[in-house]
Parts: C-alpha cells; structure tokens; sequence
C-alpha cells in the first residue's frame, strides 16, 4: 500500500472547530501544515531506552506528542510523552508521565530509567530464590 501524506488523510478536519493546537519540539505553536510536515519527516522521539532484566525486555520511550494533551485545562500545554513497554505478547504499556517542555520531558525520562531499574533490582533482591527456580512471585 503506498504511504499517503497526512494532510490528505483528513480533509474533512476542521482545526479552528475542533479546538486542536499543534506544537513543536520547542514548545512553539505552529499551523497544522507545519505540523504535518514535521512528523512525516522527522523523528518524534525525544529519547529511548532500552533495559535488560529478569529475562524481559524493557522500552522506555519519550516522544513528541504534538498536539496539546491538557486540550486547553491545564495552564500549559502537554507535548511530551513518557511510556513504558515491556516485551512479550502480554506485554506492559504504562504512561510514566506527560510534560510540557522538552526539558521536563527529558527529566521525566531520567527518572522513569532510574525507577525502573530500582525496580528490578528490588525485585531480584527480594524474589530472586524464586526467580531462578523458574517460579513467578
């Protein structure tokens, strides 16, 4: 199937009725055109990670979202976006946090790497008889 632009995909949107605000990595409002053209050609990711541990896999990613998640509540727009994914077919997908700079963004992925490490070890400390027996907690 061939890859069709964005802009074409939604003709029928309208963004003035629907409120949407589009916004760049520098927090900066922009057109929905602008908009467009950014995440058709450019990465969204601000920063990844990726952990081993307990025989899982563990992606902790933090995107630019691009449009306002507060929707006009919150005092300042939310961009970004830090999620936590864990390999497997049952796999987690938890939101670690929203931000509203990039800054913060980048400090919220900091913290979410640190956490979760913490967790495992914790995990491995207090589970880890079990765990190498093949048994679950």
């Amino acid at each position: 199937m061939k890859h069709r632009p964005i802009k074409n995909r939604f003709p029928e949107l309208d963004v003035k009725a629907s409120g949407l605000s589009f916004y760049g990595f520098d927090g900066k409002l922009m057109s929905l055109g602008q908009w467009t053209s950014l995440i058709e050609h450019s990465e969204q990711t601000v920063t990844s990670t990726f952990i081993n541990g307990q025989g899982k896999k563990y992606w902790i990613s933090t995107v630019l979202l691009g449009m306002d998640y507060s929707f006009g509540y919150g005092p300042r727009p939310i961009l970004f976006e830090t999620m936590v994914f864990e390999s497997g077919p049952n796999g987690i997908r938890e939101i670690m946090g929203r931000y509203s700079t990039i800054q913060q963004a980048r400090k919220g992925h900091r913290k979410a790497v640190q956490g979760l490490r913490l967790m495992l070890t914790e995990r491995r400390r207090m589970y880890g008889p079990l765990l190498s027996n093949g048994r679950k907690p």
